[in-house]
């Protein structure tokens, strides 16, 4: 369970996951070693599992971004998937297993 330290915390690498411990510390209102020593119970404990950075895909010439759905037989999905990693233009794959359902009612 967090408490209202780790929570400071957590949000706060969340909008900033560079920030320098000193200034982390200070924001939370503990010392340097401290909250160190919370960030890694907090990583050893899996609630942190890493940090990433955000691109702008427009910036990197990714203008446009679709959901296509793709039905394949389960004896291809390994050969398709292979296919997925090694084309360039192919960001992220999601998989789904069931077939959707949509319920309209007036």
């Amino acid at each position: 369970m967090l408490d209202a330290l780790d929570r400071k915390i957590v949000a706060a690498l969340e909008r900033d996951a560079r920030t320098s411990f000193a200034v982390l510390a200070d924001e939370v209102g503990l010392s340097k070693t401290p909250c160190w020593k919370r960030v890694k119970a907090l990583e050893d404990a899996g609630i942190i599992r890493g940090y990433s950075t955000r691109v702008d895909p427009a910036k990197l010439g990714f203008g446009i971004e679709a959901f296509i759905q793709v039905s394949i037989d389960f004896e291809l999905s390994e050969a398709f998937e292979a296919a997925v990693q090694a084309h360039p233009l192919i960001r992220r794959c999601h998989a789904t297993t069931a077939r959707p359902t949509i319920s309209c009612r007036s």
